[in-house]
């Protein structure tokens, strides 16, 4: 897919403009040359607006002057509307083009500007250039398939802004992949078994009223667990949001000599103090979990010694003598023989039992009792003892912890006071932002954890419900037919699940490993980098060579313009991604010695894609120019007239 050509009238500096891009055999490479200030970047912007009504890359001096062209709005006549209109022409694989139009008209009154409907059309021509204007879903279907908005910052490159690159939240590019590698057909799939399924159980829910009542109950918690969910992913996606802001702002200020040290050791405590935190969490929930389990052997702890005290002084009395059974005693009285020794009792012996009895004055019962709670006692007391020691020693690391915390956070409110009270306004600035994210990122995890909390109790509900209908469904000779449907469904989502996970972590697999092939084919330092990582929110990060830790911070322009290229090239290829590639100033921010080498990289992706360059002539310097101008298939040139109010454009012969 290419951009074959590009129509513009009474935009902004353009009266009335047609570019077109042709292609050499082996490369499709444009290049566009102009000073600053003489609307450049407005082609960029044209081209948006055109697909999405908007202008993302004004300068603050454009925000203040109106869309229409300044000629045009001289010459406009009272009550005639002067439109605007822009209208791309893109060629597919097929050779079928499709043309992009948006037009808004002006009305011109006693000097001010009245803006009229816009109107939007995608037209389709045939090889018999017959032209088949698409329906409004249709529409954005055809901009999505081009270039999805989401992520357009993949395919309309600022050189200007090099941090947009990965600004993009992974959800924007996960979403488009799926509508892109059709995998959103097996979600509306899904859904449609859903609803289908959900029609079962009502049907079900007509001839049983306990699985009418617990399908009333199921759809209540359903609610609950869509909305919940929506909440989760937009609190994640704000989190990720202030994460890499948060990470934008501190990789900023390590560009500043003199914050550089004290930003890093910020950094070091601000991990230091939350892995202590958790430390200490961990072990302040430990000690809680020893006291609540031994709460009432130490509230019981006096009345157990006292128990032990007694016990020993009946027994030194001989209260508590080694036989005390005093029944027994007296039966061998009452028989006048004793079944132990096996003898009848001479006077002397009836003596001594009579001696023992009266020593006695507590009842069989309650010597036994004694004797039986004794070991007992002692075990629960030596426990006692036990934990205790335990209970020390984390008390000890209790402190330990917390002392180490308030040291940490100490050092670390002073950093934050010098960081604070910088020379430089900006340094300033980029702090207080920093520290709004960090609140904003903390109470956003907060909130994440408690909704996920939720999510797996309604989720474990849900279970619950549909287990109960599913034994309800048995019971009921009607409900059954309508239960087994319902189950085939099931048994239908499970597998629909998981091939669309399967197929979601193959193409992710598949970008990451292309990403790695293109940027390590094209990159020229071949000793520095290791390996580039995607996780499953498509975070991208490089990975150091010596040390294996994450470095994307530390790119310079090129490499990091680099990286973000071959991202973009892994996503085209592997999830069908098809458009061009535009760059404002592709070197703008790319230091000398590594112009070339970004030029040489552009050269050899235009043999594969549409590579469109907009220079300034400082830009376009003679070692750059050497590397693309064979590869070039049309040069352009931007001419301001002399009265300064429109630019022209000329091809390069």
């Amino acid at each position: 897919m290419r951009i074959q050509s590009l129509k513009i009238k009474n935009y902004r500096q353009y009266r009335d403009v047609t570019i077109d891009f042709s292609k050499k055999d082996k490369s499709d490479l444009q290049v566009f040359l102009g000073k600053n200030g003489i609307g450049k970047t407005n082609i960029l912007n044209a081209i948006n607006w055109c697909l999405y009504g908007d202008e993302p890359h004004l300068s603050d001096e454009s925000t203040s002057l109106p869309i229409l062209n300044t000629i045009a709005f001289q010459n406009a006549k009272e009550n005639i509307p002067e439109e605007v209109e822009v209208q791309l022409t893109v060629l597919t694989d097929k050779g079928n083009p499709t043309i992009f139009s948006r037009i808004e008209p002006f009305l011109v009154r006693k000097n001010t500007i009245q803006s009229q409907k816009q109107q939007f059309k995608v037209i389709i021509q045939d090889k018999k250039l017959n032209n088949k204007i698409l329906d409004k879903e249709k529409s954005e279907r055809a901009i999505e398939n081009f270039v999805p908005k989401t992520i357009r910052e993949y395919f309309f490159f600022d050189g200007e802004r090099l941090d947009n690159y990965f600004k993009v939240p992974g959800e924007n590019i996960q979403n488009a992949i799926k509508q892109i590698s059709k995998i959103d057909v097996l979600f509306q799939m899904r859904e449609r078994i859903e609803t289908i399924s959900k029609s079962y159980k009502k049907e079900a829910g007509k001839v049983s009223t306990e699985i009418n009542t617990l399908q009333s109950q199921l759809e209540e918690e359903n609610s609950s667990l869509k909305l919940i969910s929506y909440q989760l992913t937009e609190t994640n996606t704000q989190y990720e949001i202030s994460k890499k802001e948060k990470q934008k702002i501190s990789e900023g200020l390590l560009k500043f000599p003199n914050v550089r040290d004290l930003e890093t050791n910020k950094i070091s405590l601000d991990q230091k103090i939350e892995e202590n935190s958790r430390k200490l969490e961990e072990k302040k929930s430990k000690k809680t979990s020893i006291l609540h389990k031994q709460f009432v052997l130490v509230t019981s702890l006096t009345a157990l010694n006292s128990t032990i005290q007694m016990i020993n002084e009946k027994r030194k009395k001989g209260e508590i003598p080694p036989f005390t059974d005093k029944e027994k005693l007296n039966y061998i009285l009452k028989e006048n023989f004793c079944g132990i020794c096996g003898r009848e009792l001479d006077f002397n012996s009836k003596k001594h039992i009579e001696e023992i009895i009266e020593k006695l004055p507590f009842s069989t019962k309650i010597a036994t009792t004694l004797s039986n709670l004794e070991q007992p006692i002692n075990m629960l007391i030596s426990r006692i003892s036990e934990n205790k020691e335990e209970l020390n020693e984390i008390s000890q690391e209790i402190e330990e912890f917390e002392v180490s915390i308030e040291n940490d956070d100490e050092i670390l409110n002073d950093i934050k006071s010098k960081l604070a009270n910088y020379d430089t306004e900006k340094i300033r600035d980029l702090e207080r932002k920093r520290a709004a994210f960090e609140e904003a990122s903390l109470a956003q995890k907060e909130r994440i954890g408690r909704l996920t909390a939720k999510i797996d109790k309604i989720q474990e509900e849900v279970k619950n419900l549909n287990d109960k209908i599913a034994v309800e469904g048995k019971k009921n000779t009607k409900a059954k037919i309508f239960m087994q449907k319902v189950e085939f469904c099931d048994k239908a989502k499970e597998i629909l699940t998981t091939t669309i996970n399967q197929r979601l972590n193959e193409i992710r697999e598949k970008i990451q490993e292309e990403t790695n092939t293109i940027f390590f084919k094209l990159v020229w330092k071949k000793e520095t980098f290791n390996q580039i990582t995607i996780d499953d929110n498509y975070n991208v990060q490089i990975t150091s060579c010596d040390t294996n830790l994450p470095m994307r911070g530390s790119l310079s322009k090129a490499e990091n313009e680099l990286l973000a290229l071959s991202f973009t090239l892994a996503l085209h290829k592997v999830s069908g991604f098809d458009a061009p590639i535009l760059i404002d100033t592709p070197v703008a921010r790319v230091s000398d010695d590594q112009r070339v080498n970004f030029g040489d990289v552009l050269a050899k992706i235009s043999q594969d894609k549409q590579i469109i360059l907009l220079f300034t002539p400082a830009e376009y310097s003679p070692d750059i120019m050497e590397v693309l101008e064979p590869e070039v298939s049309t040069k352009f040139i931007f001419e301001m007239t002399s009265d300064e109010k429109q630019t022209l454009i000329t091809v390069v012969e």
